[in-house]
């Protein structure tokens, strides 16, 4: 792929961006692609050592805020005729309200994934709280001489105690997985707002 057909692919991919963002991220990359073929680079390999369109495009749009993006995609290109805004007015009894209800669905779905995490950490918590109670029980039944009870919460807490560090794995993983699926689900967001041009 030449720069200038690189160039152009981006700059369709990043057509619902506010101008500003885009010029910035193909001045970006237009420089970059120019310094590798000053360092003894062909065009084509200079081009291949940025990566793909879609690539450049998602790395743009990962730090482009979700607001400004539908502040540029719901501005009009041109000025409202009297009866395009008569319209928006009418139809506001049916578009304000699926409009709430997109936005929050998308905002559940993210507090679902984090919920998810929540409620591990409860767990957690709560396994290790077991677990020093088993021991505080153990140490309880011994002084009360019944060994056979001292015994078995003593095994409850460290059946507890093994579980405690198997779901501090687990929480481990799954903050990793909630960061990673909360930042895919905002691209995924971001993206439903980008890479067409528009019509008007």
């Amino acid at each position: 792929m030449h720069k200038q057909e690189f160039l152009d692919a981006l700059r369709a991919a990043l057509s619902g961006l506010p101008p500003e963002e885009s010029e910035r991220t193909l001045a970006f990359y237009e420089e970059s692609i120019n310094d590798r073929i000053e360092d003894g680079a062909t065009e084509a390999e200079a081009v291949a050592a940025m990566g793909s369109v879609q690539d450049a495009a998602a790395q743009c749009l990962s730090v482009v805020s979700l607001p400004k993006l539908v502040r540029e995609k719901v501005r009009p290109r041109r000025k409202l005729r009297a009866w395009e805004i008569v319209l928006l007015v009418l139809g506001a009894p049916a578009w304000v309200p699926l409009a709430a209800a997109a936005v929050i669905l998308l905002l559940a779905v993210y507090l679902v994934i984090w919920s998810i995490v929540v409620t591990l950490f409860a767990l957690e918590l709560s396994f290790v709280l077991l677990a020093f109670s088993g021991v505080f029980g153990a140490v309880y039944f011994g002084v009360q001489h019944l060994p056979s009870q001292s015994l078995l919460s003593l095994g409850a807490a460290f059946i507890c105690a093994g579980i405690a560090v198997f779901g501090f794995f687990l929480c481990n993983a799954s903050i990793k997985g909630s960061v990673f699926a909360g930042k895919r689900f905002a691209l995924g967001v971001k993206r439903m707002f980008v890479g067409k041009e528009s019509a008007a």
